[in-house]
C-alpha cells in the first residue's frame, strides 16, 4: 500500500524504517519525506507506529515534536 503518494513510499518501506527501533512521525519524516510534502499521509503513518508496538512487544513515541 502507497502511504505517501507525494514521495511514493509504500507502507512496507516504512515498517522497515523501525523495525530496529522506535520512531515518531518526525522521525519517519526526516528519514525518508515521507509527509513533508502536503501532509495527507500523517495520520496513516501516526497509525501505523501506534500499531507497531503490538506487533512486536516494543515501545514508539508517537506524535510531532
Amino acid at each position: 500500500m502507497v502511504v505517501c503518494h507525494c514521495k511514493a513510499i509504500n507502507a512496507e518501506f516504512i515498517k522497515n524504517l523501525f523495525a530496529e527501533r522506535s520512531f515518531t512521525v518526525s522521525d519517519v519524516t526526516e528519514e525518508c519525506g515521507a509527509g513533508g510534502d502536503c501532509g495527507r499521509c500523517l495520520d496513516v503513518i501516526e497509525c501505523m507506529l501506534e500499531q507497531s508496538p503490538m506487533e512486536r512487544g516494543t515501545p514508539v513515541l508517537v506524535g510531532v515534536s
